[in-house]
């Protein structure tokens, strides 16, 4: 069998929906042919007075296991907001900041792990 199942699994998990800065949003996870579901996401409507009018919506691919996506899942927000506080950026700046710090708690969180 390997990687993949015969046939996917379709039901659909974690079905939410919501409304928040003029949008209407929806999330659901499906694990598909993979033997796990590896995925994970992460909304968040309004992020509140630090960053006011705006939204997170992220699918992070676990690209063979979970960790990674769980670990982005968990602290895109936070990660985020701190780099709010400590600096005035552009958005698409912010998320490349991000992806770097990301990383860099992921591959520390992975070595304390060891």
């Amino acid at each position: 069998m390997g990687t993949l199942l015969d046939k996917p699994v379709i039901e659909k998990e974690g079905v939410e929906k919501g409304t928040a800065n003029n949008l209407t949003f929806g999330v659901a996870s499906m694990q598909g042919w993979r033997v796990d579901m590896e995925d994970s996401h992460y909304y968040n409507g309004t992020l509140g007075d630090e960053v006011p009018g705006v939204s997170i919506f992220a699918v992070f691919d676990g690209h063979g296991g979970q960790f990674a996506a769980k670990y982005a899942a968990e602290h895109i927000e936070r990660i985020l907001k701190e780099q709010v506080r400590t600096g005035v950026w552009g958005v698409r700046t912010k998320l490349n900041k991000y992806e770097t710090e990301y990383e860099n708690r992921l591959r520390m969180s992975t070595l304390r792990k060891l």
